[in-house]
């Protein structure tokens, strides 16, 4: 069992927070008061300026934003990833599963696995295809959903592919490519 960093008891949340371009990260093992404290304190300064630091990004109809925490609950059915944006303090959660949580963590930390994962077999997939991933899209919000695309440039187009946005972050982080938020959703979303 893990026990909370800050008061010793059961560990029930896990954060990994995203320091600096996906290159380095830190993980927190809290109960859930510590968690809430956690998430809610505007303490994590030196975690945060990476984003604030860097130029804003728009393109076509979207905003330039990256992952900046991953929550996993062991009490809960539902994880969240924070979005944030470039440039900027916007910031937005988005719920997915506790598998494709898993498999971003796994991403974010640099964590091998001895045979190719899901998001793995897409990637390679793609590039053995001859696609590159050019970026991933959270290009609409109905009815509390969240739908993304992958961009896939192939020699002589730009394919388009409907996924989960759990997904669209793996791949993300897999192919290293931006993640573009449409300006309609981050109106919606953010204040």
């Amino acid at each position: 069992m893990i026990s909370c960093q800050k008061c010793g008891e059961a560990a029930t949340i896990h954060i990994t927070e995203v320091l600096e371009a996906r290159s380095r990260t830190a993980e927190f093992h809290l109960c859930e008061q510590h968690a809430r404290e956690q998430v809610g304190s505007e303490t994590e300064q030196t975690r945060s300026d990476w984003f604030s630091q860097r130029a804003a990004v728009r393109v076509d109809g979207g905003i330039g934003f990256d992952i900046m925490r991953v929550i996993i609950s062991e009490i809960g059915e539902q994880q969240v990833v924070y979005l944030r944006e470039l440039g900027g303090n916007r910031r937005f959660p988005i719920v997915i599963g506790l598998f494709e949580a898993t498999a971003l963590c796994r991403r974010l930390k640099g964590i091998q696995t001895p045979r190719p994962l899901t998001h793995d077999a897409w990637a390679n997939t793609i590039s053995s295809l001859g696609g590159t991933v050019e970026d991933v899209w959270i290009n609409s919000l109905q009815e509390h959903i969240y739908f993304a695309t992958i961009r896939v440039r192939q020699p002589d187009q730009i394919v388009e592919f409907d996924v989960r946005p759990s997904d669209a972050f793996c791949i993300a982080v897999i192919a290293n490519v931006p993640i573009y938020v449409a300006e309609q959703v981050v109106d919606e979303v953010c204040c």
